[in-house]
Order: C-alpha cells, then structure tokens, then sequence
C-alpha cells in the first residue's frame, strides 16, 4: 500500500494540491500506517513534512496543528528519542488546552502520552502528576470502569511503584483490578496487569495475595441472614486422581479437604500425580453429598462459586449445570481443557447460577471433573461452594 500512498501524494502536489486538506489527510493516514509497520523513520519524516505544512497554513493555533504535533512526536518516542518527543506533546498540550479545555478526550490523551514519555525517562513525578490530573478527569469523562480510564488509572499505579510509593500503588491496583474483573474480564490485558503488580507488591507474602483476591472479587453478593451455606469453601471432598477410569462407587475413592490439587502455595490436600511429571492424568475427579432441609421451590436463587485449573465439568444430581473450557457432549478421562488457565484466572472463584429446580429436598450429590490442558501442566486447583437465598 506504501508506494500507492505515495502516488496519491505526489498526484496532489503535480497539481499544486500538496497543501489541500485531501493531500494532508493521505500524509496523515500514510504516516500511521508507517507506524503499525514498524517503520517510524519513514513515519517521522512524512510526520514532519505534514507538520510543516500545517504551521505554513495555520493562521492561529489550533486542533489541526496539535494533531499533527502529537503524530511527530509519536514517530520520535518510538524510536526512543524521548526527550525530542516531550517538545512536541507539551506543545501541542498547550495548543488542546487552549482550544478544547482540560477535560477534553484530545487534552486527556495527550496528558496521558506526556505523562508516558516522562515515565520512559524515569521523571516518575513529573508522570504522576499529570496522571493523577488524568484518573479522575477519565473517570468523570468515560466512567469509573471504562477501558481507557482504566488504562490510565493502571499506568499512575505503574508509576506509584517504580518510584517507591507502594502504598499508592498498591490501593490504586486494588481498584483497577476490582474493576477490571467486573467490566474487562479477567483475561483482558489491563485486569492482567493489575494483578501482576500485586503480585509483584505482595511478592514476599505470596499467600497475602490470594487472602486479597478473595476480598476483592469473592462474595457471596447476600448478606449472612440472606442465605445459607450448602458447600463451603475449603470443604471435604471425595477424590480420583489417577490414570484409569475411577469406581463407580466413589465413597471409597480417597478423601481430602479443599483446595485439592498440586503446583498452587494454598493447597490444603495434595494429589499424587504419580513419577513421571510429564505424563500426569489429565483429569481429576471430585464428588459429595449435601443437604438441603428446603422445598427448592421455596428458594429465591442458588449460586455455586468455583475456582478450577484448567476447565471444569460440573453435575448436579446426575445433571450437567456448567462446564468451562471443555466442549459439549461426553467426557473421558483423556479430554484436554481448550484453554490454558494461568495468571489472575486460575486465582478467582467464577460465580455460576444455578436452577433452583435442579436441586432436592434431602440429600443431593454433586460432581466435579477437573481437565488439564496437557499431561505436563505444573499445577491443578479445585476449591467450589454453593449458597441459596430463601
């Protein structure tokens, strides 16, 4: 596409069209896509070429000229000149200032790339406070949980920790990946992060980090005189880790309190996957009874809370509720999860609703199948509760 680009540009200025808005707009457009292709020498060059129309045309300073300002200077901090590249943003800063406002999205984003380039260069206090103006101006702007504020918010909470301000950090991280689980996903990148610098805060207590998680993302979402506790975490499971189909009888399979698994720091029972540490069995099995003194059809809501590593197949009295990471249809005892479970997604409990319907006055069994994502993983974890609303 770059020669084509290039023709168009020339056609403009064989006609004495080099300074018309359509020339500028294919400068513009040919100087990103330089920049998507790596190619930032090629991108400051034409970057510049536009800027230097720009400032020729402009009778006074405006949205126009700090456009272009911003896309030199982006060209310049990709190839590492960063300084060189502060000039251009603060300028062009100035310029959103003066015509949009503070609050504006362009005077926003440009704050946010200074503050950028100043953290490259390590002026941490020069980025914080111009991150710290940007956090709440987002927030007001796009909303406490929008992707973009977010960002922002994680990228103050980089800076509070470089510069020894963990405590900042470590509050400010806490409400990015609280919001980013609820809004992002646990597998977006921003909500990743977020728990990556906690767990880098937290590195010499690593068990603090899971007492953390469970504040910040683990309720029951009733109050204690709004339900009652069927299975509670860190409950007595029955188990088969083994290769081999498992009894039917499962009351004499072993025994062993939850968290059961292996690899994780906060197993309560550790499950032998045998010598060879690359041919482990892919799939764990765990059952128990319960007991529900109600009519079911008494009961407002039922949510089953669980944290696995990798996938999950869950039955219900005999019933398939939920599966994660595992395809539908049967099941044995060689199928492989479809997704590697790591970071913040193999720490959380995922709340799954579950059909009053499918549960009994009595006794009631459930089931659950844990599948790896292959015969050498360094860890499995399975911990599940199970509260109803009456």
């Amino acid at each position: 596409c770059f020669p084509l680009f290039h023709e168009v540009i020339e056609g403009y200025r064989g006609k004495g069209m080099g300074a018309h808005l359509n020339c500028l707009s294919v400068m513009s457009s040919l100087g990103t896509a330089y920049v998507r292709h790596h190619r930032y020498e090629e991108a400051e060059r034409i970057f510049n070429e536009h800027l230097a129309i720009v400032r020729r045309q402009a009778d006074e300073e405006g949205a126009a000229l700090a456009a272009s300002l911003n896309n030199v200077a982006v060209a310049v901090g990709m190839q590492g000149d960063h300084e060189k590249a502060i000039r251009f943003m603060e300028e062009a800063l100035r310029i959103h200032h003066k015509v949009h406002g503070e609050d504006h999205d362009l005077t926003l984003v440009t704050m946010h790339n200074l503050a950028s380039a100043k953290s490259q260069l390590r002026l941490y206090d020069d980025a914080i406070a111009l991150w710290e103006q940007v956090w709440p101006k987002r927030e007001k702007l796009n909303g406490p949980d929008n992707e973009t504020t977010l960002w922002h918010a994680l990228r103050l909470c980089q800076a509070y920790k470089a510069s020894g301000k963990h405590q900042k950090s470590l509050e400010g991280m806490k409400k990015v990946l609280r919001l980013g689980h609820k809004t992002l996903g646990d597998s977006h990148w921003i909500t990743n992060q977020a728990f990556t610098g906690l767990q880098e805060l937290y590195k010499d207590s690593p068990k603090s980090i899971t007492k953390l998680l469970n504040e910040l993302l683990y309720s029951e979402a009733w109050s204690p005189n709004e339900r009652e506790l069927l299975i509670s975490k860190g409950s007595e499971w029955y188990y088969h880790y083994g290769h081999g189909v498992p009894s039917e009888n499962w009351s004499a399979w072993a025994r062993g309190t939850a968290p059961l698994g292996y690899g994780e720091i906060d197993i309560a029972t550790e499950l032998d996957f045998g010598e060879d540490v690359n041919a482990k069995p892919i799939t764990a099995y765990f059952r128990r009874s319960f007991q529900l003194e109600r009519e079911p059809a008494s009961l407002r809501k039922a949510r089953l809370w669980i944290r696995r590593d990798d996938s999950a197949a869950i039955c219900l009295n005999g019933k398939s509720i939920a599966r994660h990471h595992l395809p539908e249809g049967e099941l044995d005892g060689n199928q492989l999860s479809t997704e590697i479970v790591q970071s913040l997604e193999e720490r959380v409990y995922y709340a799954i609703e579950v059909d009053v319907e499918d549960l009994r006055q009595g006794a009631n069994d459930i089931a659950v199948e844990i599948h790896q994502c292959n015969s050498e993983s360094s860890d499995l974890f399975f911990d599940l509760s199970l509260v109803v609303q009456p």
